[in-house]
């Protein structure tokens, strides 16, 4: 599974260590596989567009420090109009303390989602810069797209997948800011 901990490192044992075990019974060790994998969200937008996956390189990031996340959206069919991604993070109570809205990108190369093949995996990239003196707790990284044209007007989330959304804001992870 995606983690901070370096791939391969043993991020959970079942049963609990210390359990005892009777012979031929199994023990599920679940590996890390580190963070440079992008872990799997599974979120359909309004049945036109399917946020596949994400990628951070921690899910620990010290304040001043820079917060890179790809995003792998993939078309479900055409989509007509050319949507905003947002990427948002919220400090702690859920103050906007930083954010990158920019239409899709893969490098400096511009992918409007009006021209997205269906099925065509679009890799975006988002940088977020966390605040010299930003508080230290856990924030939250979250996403979805909107019209240029009214920014409150949100590409309606259907399925959250893995994770979940609220106004049709999508979180990606939370993350801990701190020394």
């Amino acid at each position: 599974v995606w983690s901070s901990e370096p791939q391969g490192r043993i991020v959970k044992v079942d049963p609990p260590v210390g359990a005892e075990l009777a012979g031929g019974e199994t023990l599920t060790l679940t590996l890390s596989s580190g963070s440079a994998e992008p872990f799997p969200l599974e979120v359909n937008l309004n049945n036109t567009i399917f946020l596949e996956s994400a990628e951070l390189p921690s899910d620990h990031f010290s304040p001043g420090e820079k917060l890179p996340v790809t995003l792998r959206w993939r078309g479900l069919q055409p989509v007509a109009d050319s949507y905003t991604v947002f990427l948002h993070l919220l400090g702690p109570g859920g103050v906007l303390i930083g954010q990158d809205d920019h239409e899709p990108r893969e490098g400096d190369v511009s992918r409007p989602t009006s021209n997205w093949v269906p099925g065509v995996v679009v890799a975006d990239l988002h940088s977020v810069d966390i605040p010299p003196d930003a508080a230290g707790g856990v924030y939250q990284v979250r996403t979805g797209m909107y019209l240029p044209s009214n920014e409150s007007q949100r590409l309606p989330v259907l399925d959250a997948g893995r994770t979940s959304d609220q106004n049709n804001s999508i979180l990606v992870m939370e993350i801990r800011v701190g020394p």
